[in-house]
């Protein structure tokens, strides 16, 4: 049987798309790595959706929970163009041209590299 391996953002996102490929032919898995989820609080709420509805609907999950809020910072900051010094500490929206196209494609292709590496590791057919 084939096997796909599918990233989660979060718990609501994941129901309608589930249901549908659950009664598949496909062996599913979800997987959850979202270090970009800010607050830490809503990183944990979207874990714990996750994990609740991992049970309920029987789902087998992989999970990489790292919240490294400081690396996901670092790599999307490379997205902006800086025009003032800055560092993390102490970041301030003057200085910075911000970039939603550059800044957004960081974010989904961070998540997609785990989710194609983690489907490596683990042996699936495909991922998404």
């Amino acid at each position: 049987m084939q096997r796909i391996l599918i990233h989660i953002c979060c718990g609501p996102c994941a129901i309608y798309p589930m249901k549908k490929l659950l009664k598949g032919e496909i062996d599913i898995w979800g997987f959850f790595f979202n270090p970009n989820i800010h607050p830490y609080t809503e990183y944990q709420k979207r874990l714990t959706a996750v994990k609740t509805l991992a049970e309920k609907m029987d789902i087998k999950m992989l999970y990489r929970d790292e919240y490294n809020l400081e690396e996901f910072l670092k790599n999307t900051l490379k997205t902006e163009t800086v025009t003032q010094g800055f560092s993390l500490e102490n970041v301030k929206p003057e200085g910075l041209s911000y970039n939603k196209k550059a800044r957004c494609g960081c974010c989904y292709s961070s998540r997609l590299e785990a989710a194609a590496k983690a489907a490596k590791e683990n042996r699936f057919d495909y991922f998404s």
